[in-house]
């Protein structure tokens, strides 16, 4: 068997993600894409398995095979399940974290414990991990005013703070927070808004660290003294862009350079990637051990190199990419000590192996994936384009020889990025939904500047405690090579074509492109046998011509369904109609939510908009980039206020408003942008008018109408009425019991009925709006669905809730199951929820 590390880890991997997707089918319902993610598991256990190792299944385990040999096969054929069924029970066991606090969610504790890491220091707010005094570890979110006080990493401190648990998946694909803190260990998280809340624990026998935690704070000090000197030498945007690129995060770049970064594809530059460890340690080394005179004793070079690079990951906060570059550099470190050639895929495994046990969940953590990704990309596929690098002229003149090597340099630079972009591009329009056209020269001319970047700024940590404006010259020139990367950047991200919105993949799709990668790959470089050359010629032809009548036959026999929305967006109301004639349709979306401006909340830099956080990234997630008509319900905040940014930021054809009962800022705001934007703008649409952008649905007008004068904004309230074939949803936006007795008024005088399949009930289930007359006109709902989130109202009314049910509804709210969608063929429903509704009554 080659390579039995790499082997061992891809059996071990293998049973992780089995693990993992045992728990994804407990926690959420069963969708496409899980199905889909199971079948691709099977896929590749079965590759795994048999190209493992080649001559286990070499002849179906057949009696005519020497005894000794079939009795050898079963053997490790049990040992490969074995390590797959260890990855799979060791993944699934600690895939929840397990919390004591759970029977304390929502309520108010005390707690003491380390400060085991600082996770953000804003103007805003201040998060840090607390391991208590019982092992477990919680994430505390403090938002107010300033603490009084430093807090270092180890310091000891008790905070009185309330419980929450994280939330799952809220919307289809959405960000996973929860299973996001889960892969740190994190069950809960603590909030707490004054600074009285957190202070020093009572520490009566003095304080004392261990070797580890002194030099956690040594780190976090010369990190935070470096943040100070890049803030007071340069502009803030470039003090920004130069921590990010050394520490890592985006907290200090102002949004039109994140923009820039992320549309050119060098967002990576923040993650901390392995190459700035890499640049770390090849500068160390060729400092130490490169003199011609002198060199530095290989031992004691190594040692301080090795050092250095862990010290640097103390720094940065240890993210997955430099978990996998220290493990790699020290492991190739010793095989240097010892004279000894590094093999890079068992490396590279090698690498692996601690962080997994460590922490089986990293492996779904997209930043390992990414960094380990991009490595085994350079690896593998780099010998593809060997052939078209050119070699170095051999000439006798200087200047010559110069330009030859730098342009070999340059074209293995380009063909490293190209590799590396191969392996990880799935995997980022997977997570993130943009090709970057660009990314290819950015990268190029951006992995310069960030290694001279990352070398300036780790010869400034040793300058500054006997040269400080030693120091601050390094830095000033870091910062004028930044400030030419920016440029840069922002001319390319301005290109017609830059970057692409493109549609979450479905995993099967993933796979398909690294299999054909693979076969590629070994086809070019004559791996494979003339026999299966020859084949795989072929089966090309036809096997591509079946995958193709396939797809057309499914389109034929499964036509595209109606699919509506309800997503959860908090405390407001935001409906997403995709027609089965591809038409995208967006019913109200949130703003932030509205304080007075003396609170602590009106004083943030930026508050949180739905309608960027929430209705943006699901409309990139689904590939939307335009939108055919946007109906705006009424003038509150919580259903007009993010419209503002999608507005901004979409091309939308159509704008359909219900004009209010009294003057508003905000509509007129959104008139005045629509017009800015050459928006059509239909305000007040007649009843019965069909406002649908698609033939095959109709979307009717039943509220206000011309006629009718409502007394309040809640009763100015578009209310539509969708009908696909026999199925019909009532959507009711914020109505109340004027609007509501119209409405039954009307239609006991005309042919347009109420009654529907799914209704979306009005006003987020206030006890003060709802009509039993008006219940009963919607006939027998099979569905009510509440798009309600925290407030202070005490929506949703129970006896509402109740109303509905005894109605012969399923009430489903939003805050409880997440986005809610029905998908309609025209004469039956098939409704999903994104999660189940979570329980927090264990331990």
């Amino acid at each position: 068997m080659k390579r039995p590390l790499v082997v061992f880890i891809c059996l071990f991997m293998l049973g992780i993600a089995i693990g993992l997707y045992h728990r994804e089918l407990v926690r959420y319902p069963l969708q496409g894409d899980t199905v889909q993610l199971g079948l691709c598991l099977i896929i590749a256990g079965l590759l795994v398995f048999r190209f493992s190792d080649r001559h286990l299944f070499g002849d179906p385990f057949s009696y005519s095979q020497h005894r000794n040999t079939y009795w050898h096969n079963m053997l490790t054929l049990s040992l490969f399940l074995m390590v797959t069924a260890l990855g799979w029970l060791y993944a699934y066991m600690a895939s929840q974290p397990v919390s004591s606090l759970y029977k304390h969610n929502g309520g108010t504790v005390t707690l003491t414990g380390k400060v085991e890491s600082i996770v953000t220091n804003g103007e805003d707010s201040f998060v840090f991990d607390l391991l208590l005094d019982d092992k477990e570890t919680v994430r505390v979110k403090h938002r107010g005013k300033a603490l009084p006080f430093e807090v270092k990493p180890a310091d000891d401190l008790q905070v009185t703070g309330q419980v929450q648990a994280p939330s799952p998946r809220r919307n289809p694909g959405d960000f996973d927070y929860q299973a996001y803190l889960w892969r740190q260990g994190i069950a809960v998280e603590i909030f707490t808004t004054q600074p009285n809340q957190i202070r020093f624990a009572p520490s009566p026998e003095g304080i004392h660290h261990g070797l580890i935690d002194t030099m956690h704070r040594l780190a976090y000090d010369w990190r935070q003294t470096m943040e100070r000197i890049l803030a007071s030498t340069l502009p803030s945007d470039t003090a920004g862009i130069i921590a990010g690129i050394i520490f890592g995060g985006q907290g200090g770049l102002s949004e039109e350079d994140q923009e820039a970064f992320r549309i050119t594809g060098v967002a990576h530059a923040f993650a901390v990637s392995g190459s700035n460890v890499a640049v770390i340690t090849s500068t160390l080394l060729l400092l130490l051990r490169g003199g011609k005179r002198w060199k530095f004793p290989l031992w004691p070079s190594i040692a301080v190199t090795m050092l250095v690079i862990v010290f640097y990951g103390m720094m940065t906060g240890f993210p997955p990419s430099v978990q996998r570059a220290i493990l790699m550099a020290c492991g190739s470190l010793l095989a240097y000590g010892v004279q000894r050639r590094v093999e890079p895929f068992t490396l590279m495994a090698a690498a692996a192996l601690p962080i997994l046990i460590v922490n089986p969940l990293m492996l779904a953590d997209p930043g390992f994936q990414l960094s380990f990704g991009a490595t085994w990309g350079i690896l593998y596929l780099l010998p593809i384009f060997q052939g078209f690098i050119p070699n170095s002229d051999p000439g006798n003149r200087s200047g010559a020889r110069f330009w030859s090597a730098l342009k070999k340099l340059s074209v293995e630079a380009l063909f490293l990025s190209l590799a590396a972009l191969l392996a990880v591009g799935p995997l980022t329009v997977y997570y993130f939904n943009i090709l970057s056209l660009s990314g290819l020269l950015a990268n190029l001319f951006a992995g310069m500047i960030i290694a001279l970047v990352t070398i300036l700024g780790f010869a400034a940590f040793f300058f500054l405690p006997v040269w400080i404006g030693g120091a601050k010259a390094l830095v000033v020139f870091s910062g004028l090579s930044v400030e030419l990367l920016t440029t840069v950047l922002h001319h390319l991200s301005t290109l017609p074509g830059a970057a692409l919105t493109i549609a979450t993949p479905p995993p099967l799709l993933l796979l398909a492109f690294y299999l054909l990668l693979i076969l590629v790959r070994e086809f070019a470089l004559g791996h494979l046998s003339p026999k299966v050359s020859v084949r795989i010629q072929t089966l090309t032809l036809p096997v591509t011509t079946f995958l193709a009548t396939l797809f057309f036959l499914y389109r034929l026999l499964f036509p595209p369904a109606l699919q509506v929305t309800f997503l959860d967006v908090g405390q407001g109301d935001c409906i997403l109609i995709q027609t089965p004639g591809g038409k995208r349709v967006i019913i109200d979306v949130p703003g932030p939510p509205e304080f007075h401006p003396s609170s602590e909340h009106a004083q943030q830099s930026k508050p949180y908009d739905p309608g960027e956080k929430m209705l943006a990234p699901l409309l990139n997630r689904k590939g939307i980039t335009n939108i055919d008509t946007f109906v705006v319900t009424h003038a509150d905040q919580d259903h007009i206020g993010g419209v503002f940014y999608i507005l901004q930021n979409y091309p939308v054809k159509q704008l359909v408003l219900s004009t209010p009962p009294e003057p508003s800022e905000k509509y007129d705001a959104l008139l005045q942008l629509a017009s800015v934007k050459n928006i059509p703008v239909l305000e007040t649409p007649p009843l019965d008018s069909d406002i649908s952008p698609d033939p095959s649905v109709q979307l009717d007008v039943l509220h206000p109408g011309l006629e009718r004068k409502p007394q309040n904004t809640n009763d100015s309230s578009l209310v539509l009425l969708l009908q696909h074939g026999q199925c019909r949803v009532l959507l009711t936006g914020d109505i109340e019991n004027e609007g509501q007795q119209a409405m039954v008024a009307a239609a006991e005088t005309s042919s347009q009925s109420l009654k529907a399949d799914i209704v979306k009930v009005p006003h987020h289930g206030s006890r003060h709006n709802l009509k039993p007359d008006f219940l009963q006109s919607t006939g027998q709902p099979a569905l009510a669905v509440i798009s309600v989130g925290k407030n202070r109202y005490g929506h949703p009314s129970p006896e509402v809730q109740q109303a509905w049910h005894d109605a012969g509804a399923e009430v489903l709210r939003t805050d409880r199951c997440g986005a809610i969608t029905a998908e309609s063929d025209g004469q039956h429903w098939q409704v999903h929820r994104t999660h189940y509704e979570p329980d927090y009554s264990g331990t």
